[in-house]
């Protein structure tokens, strides 16, 4: 195989571990009767923002405490969640359109 060509490349053993043990957890894969990998959700109602979050062990958004005050440590924080918000807009696509170009 052409390892140098980005179309032939495939993933090592490990990633492909860790991936397939997150994509299980988030029930996007299931195993069937036989152990091969099913994909278990809908494309359309996944985004690649979620996705992301998900393959970068990032903390949701929605769980990102709120501080307030007027310190560094609140201002920076609300920098990242701003920063973490306009990443969301612009990853919003779902996996099915992404895939379909």
């Amino acid at each position: 195989m052409d390892r140098s060509n980005p179309d032939t490349r495939g993933l090592d053993s490990d990633t492909w571990c860790g991936l397939r043990d997150l994509f299980l957890r988030h029930k996007l894969l299931q195993i069937n009767e036989k152990g091969r990998y099913l994909l278990a959700r809908d494309l359309h109602q996944l985004s690649y923002w979620q996705l992301k979050e998900w393959v970068s062990d990032e903390t949701p958004l929605e769980q990102i405490p709120v501080i307030d005050g007027e310190g560094w440590q609140a201002r920076a924080l609300h920098l990242m969640q701003d920063q973490r918000q306009q990443q969301r807009e612009t990853l919003q696509i779902s996996l099915a359109e992404l895939f379909s170009a």
